[in-house]
């Protein structure tokens, strides 16, 4: 069956993501949340797919656990049972965002309707993706990131390039070399200069960041890992690169 996982109470620890695209656990949420637009945060999601899942006989599930902390948008894969169909279908994540499912947009759904929206069915079609990453982080005076971005002439947001073991982004978690950030603050990262968004990394003592993984997801292998950790590293392509604080 599909159940939902309960909630943990805020602040709450976040489900780590399986997937190769966004495998670095995020340790803890943070007391503050980004707040994202549920246009932004599907614009934001990477590795979009849409994939169906069918019983053929009245014994299969679909055999997974899907749950949603205060806040978040898109309920997320918690759970998946090993030889069950979505796990068997190699094309679902631990820490996917369920976008759709059938005709049902469930990205600001109640998770008991998405739930529902499951139950009782032989067969589903679900838009999957994996989501951003999205911190707020704190420096004290005269600290830094631990994150080094590079503006990239064929894309439209600054790729990172290096996230510095024990810095702040890193203890953040979540973040890998080959993602993009998309936002900081309420700064679209696209519209801006890389100087003027690396002035703001280095200059504001808070900021909100959002990141958007890298576009590197595959099916899983047979059986899928579910406990998958390898961090999805992309080399970076020339241009102005430097650490942004």
């Amino acid at each position: 069956p599909v159940a939902a996982a309960p909630a943990a109470p805020a602040p709450a620890a976040v489900p780590t993501p399986a997937s190769p695209a966004a495998a670095a656990a995020v340790a803890a949420a943070p007391t503050e949340s980004v707040q994202l637009t549920p246009e932004k945060f599907i614009k934001f999601c990477s590795n979009q797919r849409e994939v169906v899942l069918e019983k053929k006989t009245v014994d299969q599930r679909f055999g997974m656990k899907i749950r949603s902390d205060p806040g978040q948008l898109g309920p997320r894969v918690c759970e998946l049972t090993p030889g069950e169909l979505a796990q068997a279908n190699r094309h679902v994540f631990l820490g996917d965002a369920i976008l759709q499912v059938d005709a049902l947009d469930t990205v600001s759904a109640d998770v008991d309707a998405v739930v529902r929206s499951l139950q009782g069915k032989s067969k589903v079609h679900l838009k999957l993706a994996t989501p951003p990453v999205a911190h707020v982080v704190q420096k004290a005076p005269n600290s830094k990131l631990g994150l080094e971005i590079s503006a990239i002439p064929t894309q439209p947001y600054l790729s990172v390039t290096k996230v510095v073991s024990g810095g702040l982004i890193d203890q953040k978690g979540g973040v890998a070399v080959g993602d993009f950030l998309v936002q900081a603050g309420n700064i679209d990262a696209s519209a801006e200069t890389f100087d003027s968004v690396l002035d703001l990394l280095r200059n504001q003592q808070r900021i909100e960041l959002v990141f958007k993984k890298a576009q590197t997801l595959s099916a899983a292998p047979a059986p899928a890992a579910a406990d998958a950790t390898a961090a999805a590293a992309a080399a970076p392509a020339a241009g102005s690169s430097a650490p942004s604080s």
